[in-house]
This record gives structure tokens, sequence and C-alpha cells, in this order.
């Protein structure tokens, strides 16, 4: 059973592009939520579930990414678009920063695995 995986990173300076057009007199700050896409079979694919822009505007990821209803989920299309791209810097780094959350939490944790170990020798032992 694949594990779901949520990670935050932080933007700054992120330009949004908006009908292919980027908005050069807008540069935004803030965080985004980055969730586990397919953790069965690509547990490293992920998309933006969420954005906090600096200031405290919280964007929830709207019905349809392909037909935005309002300026917040056309603004909340524009950042995920660039987070989630790999041709963008801010894409790269989110998939750097979300393929090391993946590979944290797959890394086996050496006090438990020792503490098995000793677990299973008691339990020979004691047979």
């Amino acid at each position: 059973m694949a594990v779901t995986i949520t990670h935050e990173i932080e933007f700054e300076e992120l330009i949004p592009v908006i009908d292919d057009r980027r908005v050069e007199g807008m540069m935004l700050y803030g965080t985004a939520t980055l969730v586990s896409n397919d953790p069965e079979s690509d547990p490293k694919a992920f998309y933006v579930d969420e954005i906090t822009i600096d200031g405290g505007l919280v964007l929830k990821r709207p019905r349809s990414m392909r037909e935005p209803s309002d300026f917040s989920e056309i603004l909340f299309v524009a950042i995920a678009g660039q987070i989630e791209s790999d041709s963008t810097d801010i894409g790269r780094y989110a998939q750097a920063e979300f393929s090391e959350a993946v590979e944290a939490v797959s890394e086996p944790d050496p006090d438990q695995a020792r503490q098995q170990q000793i677990d299973h020798e008691f339990h020979e032992a004691a047979e």
C-alpha cells in the first residue's frame, strides 16, 4: 500500500502566466501544498492542492483546472501550472523537493529497524 505524501514548498518572485502571457507587473510570494498524484505507480508525481499567497490569501484547487470560473481560480491555475511544469525553474525545484520528501518517507528508519531486530531476537530467545 502506497502512502500519499503532502509537502509544502515556498516560492518567491513567481510571475504568473495567464492566457499564455506573463503578467510582468505581478510577483508572487507564498507556499504551495504538493500532494501525491499517483502514489501506487508513480510516487514522485504530484499536483498542487493549495496555494497560500503571502499576506494570507488562500487559493484552493478549482474543480476544473481547464475552465476556472473566477479570478482566484484563474490565479491558482496560473501559479499551479508553473509549479507543476518541469520546464520552469519553480517546477524543477518543486519536483526535486517532492522527490526528496518521497525518498525520506521510503527510507527505513534505522532506529526502528534496530528495534525490530532486537524484538525479533528477544522473541527467538524466549521460544
